[in-house]
C-alpha cells in the first residue's frame, strides 16, 4: 500500500498541480488542513466465529456449539437438534491513542516539501484523526440436527466485511514560480484548495449445508459446503480548486467562459460483485477417552467479480507526477510543456480499466490434537495456509498471506484460554508498483472467554479474539 509519506505528497500534487515549478519554484503557503480516516472490519477468515473452539484458540477436537465451522466432523456426536446465533458488540477504538500518529505526519510533511518550501513560508501540518469501529451485529447463526446415522446442518456468516473512509478538508496552498519568457522573467502564484472524500466497501457472506456421521467408535468425518456472495464498492471524490496569477491576471480552474479543459478533480466509482463455491472437509480419530486427534483441509474459492471501474485522473500536462511522489528526479514540471495563453489547462488521463476484479480466499490444511480429563481440557493446532487472501486487477495483486498458525488451548470448564502466533506475508506485484518488497510478519494470537449451561438446554458463550483484529463475540445456543 501506500505509504503515509508518499501519501502527503500526492496530496501536494493536488495543491501544486497547476503551478509551474522549476528549481526557483517555492511553496509561500501550506495548510495541511484536517484528515479523518475510519477503519470498520469484520474478520472470520481467521478465527471464524466464537464459543468453546474459538475460546481455545481454534480447537479442532472440542465439541462446542459452533463446531462445525472448526472441523465438520466434531458434530457427528450431536444427539439433538441443535441452533444457534451469535452477535458482536460495537466498540471503537481512537488510533491515535495508541501512538502519535501526528508527529509522523509531520516528519512526512517535512521530507515532502523539503525541496520546494520557502523559508519564511506558512506552513499548519495536516492534522490526522483515525478510528477503528465496528458496530452491533448478527455475524452468524445455524441449525444441526441428527438424521438417523447423520447430522446435518445448514448455517450462515459472514466471513470478511471492510469498510474505509477517508475525508480531506480545508487543504490549501500558495506556490511562487519564477517564469523566463524571452528573457524577461515574472511570478507566477498558484493558490489550491482540496476537500474531498473517499469510501471503500468489500464484503463477504457465506451460506452453506454441513453433513457429519461417526462411522465408528474411534472415526468420524463430517463435510461442509459454502456459497460464497461477494461484493466490493468505492466511490471518491477530490474537489480541487485552484487559481493561478500571472500577468497581473488571475486564471480560475473550471471557468466556464474557458474553451478548454480546466479541471483538476480527481473521482472514482467502481461496483463489482461475485459468487463461488468452497468446501471443508475434516475428520476426528478418538484415541481413547482421554485422547483424539484431527485433521481438516479448507478450500476457499478464488472469486471473480464482474463490474466496473471509473476513474477520473485530471492533471496539467507539464506536471511529471513520479517526481512529485518520490518515484524519480528532475523537474517537477516540464517548461516546454507550457501553454501561457491557457495557463489553466489541463487533461485527463485515461487508465486501463477491467472488467473483473478477483477475490482470492485463503486455503488451509489444518491438523489438531486434544486432551480430556474430567472437566480439564487441552488442545493443541496447527493450519499451514498455502494461498493468499488478495485482490486481483489486471495484472496487478496485492494482499496477505497467512502462512503458518500454531495455538494451545487450555479449558478450566467455566473460563478458555489460547494464546500462539501468526505468520503473515504481505505482499504486491503487477504492472505497478503497488508497495514494498513481501514483508513477513509475526503476530500475536490470544483467545479468551466462557461459556454455561443452564437449564440443560441452554448455552451462552463469549469470545474476546485477538486473531490478528481484535474482536468481541457473543453466542446463544439452545438444543430442542
Amino acid at each position: 500500500m501506500i505509504r503515509l509519506k508518499s501519501g502527503i505528497r500526492i496530496l501536494l500534487f493536488l495543491l501544486i498541480s497547476a503551478s509551474y515549478a522549476q528549481d526557483n519554484s517555492k511553496i509561500l503557503s501550506l495548510n495541511g488542513g484536517h484528515i479523518r480516516t475510519r477503519v470498520t472490519l469484520y474478520n472470520h477468515l481467521f478465527s471464524a466465529v466464537g464459543g468453546e473452539n474459538a475460546n481455545l484458540g481454534g480447537s479442532l477436537t472440542e465439541s462446542g456449539v459452533t463446531a462445525l465451522f472448526y472441523n465438520p466432523a466434531l458434530t457427528s456426536t450431536y444427539q439433538r437438534p441443535t441452533g444457534f446465533l451469535e452477535l458482536s458488540p460495537g466498540y471503537g477504538i481512537d488510533v491515535g491513542s495508541l501512538g502519535d500518529i501526528n508527529s509522523h505526519v509531520k516528519s512526512s510533511t517535512d521530507a515532502a516539501i523539503q525541496e520546494y518550501k520557502d523559508q519564511s513560508i506558512l506552513l499548519t501540518y495536516p492534522f490526522v484523526q483515525s478510528a477503528y469501529k465496528t458496530k452491533t451485529r448478527l455475524n452468524a447463526g445455524g441449525l444441526i440436527v441428527p438424521v438417523k446415522d447423520w447430522v446435518v446442518g445448514a448455517y450462515f456468516y459472514s466471513p470478511l466485511d471492510l469498510q474505509l473512509d477517508g475525508l480531506v478538508t480545508g487543504s490549501a496552498a500558495q506556490i511562487n514560480s519564477k517564469l523566463v519568457v524571452s528573457d524577461d522573467e515574472d511570478d507566477v502564484f498558484f493558490n489550491g484548495f482540496v476537500n474531498g472524500h473517499i469510501n471503500f466497501h468489500t464484503g463477504l457472506f457465506a451460506s452453506g449445508l454441513n453433513i457429519s456421521r461417526q462411522f465408528s467408535r474411534r472415526w468420524s468425518a463430517g463435510f461442509l459446503l459454502r456459497y460464497y456472495r461477494f461484493s466490493a464498492h468505492s466511490d471518491g471524490l477530490m474537489n480541487v480548486e485552484g487559481t493561478m496569477l500571472y500577468g497581473g491576471r488571475e486564471n480560475t480552474f473550471k471557468d466556464p467562459n474557458d474553451n478548454w479543459h480546466n479541471d483538476l478533480d480527481q473521482a472514482v466509482d467502481a461496483q463489482f460483485k461475485g459468487k463461488d463455491l468452497g468446501w471443508s472437509v475434516g475428520a476426528l480419530y478418538q484415541l481413547d477417552e482421554n485422547i483424539s486427534f484431527a485433521a481438516l483441509l479448507d478450500w476457499m474459492p478464488d472469486i471473480t467479480a464482474s463490474g466496473h471501474l471509473h476513474i477520473v485522473n485530471n492533471r496539467v500536462p507539464a506536471l511529471n507526477l513520479d517526481t512529485v511522489t518520490g518515484d524519480s528526479d528532475g523537474e517537477i514540471f516540464q517548461a516546454e510543456k507550457l501553454k501561457l495563453s491557457q495557463l489553466t489547462l489541463t487533461e485527463t488521463i485515461r487508465h486501463q480499466t477491467f472488467s473483473q476484479l478477483k477475490l482470492r480466499l485463503p486455503k488451509f490444511i489444518k491438523l489438531g490434537a486434544g486432551w480430556r480429563k474430567g472437566w480439564f481440557s487441552a488442545s493443541l493446532s496447527y493450519s499451514y495456509g498455502f494461498s493468499p487472501l488478495s485482490f486481483v486487477y489486471g495484472k496487478d495483486e496485492i494482499g496477505i498471506k497467512p502462512e503458518h498458525r500454531l495455538t494451545a488451548g487450555l479449558d478450566f470448564k467455566y473460563v478458555q484460554a489460547g494464546l500462539g502466533f501468526l505468520t503473515l506475508k504481505k505482499f504486491s506485484n503487477g504492472s505497478e508498483n503497488l508497495g514494498t518488497e513481501p514483508q513477513h510478519f509475526i503476530l500475536p494470537v490470544f483467545t479468551l472467554g466462557s461459556f454455561f449451561k443452564f437449564k440443560e438446554d441452554y448455552t451462552v458463550y463469549v469470545s474476546l479474539i485477538l486473531d490478528p483484529v481484535p474482536a468481541i463475540k457473543l453466542g446463544y445456543g439452545y438444543q430442542f
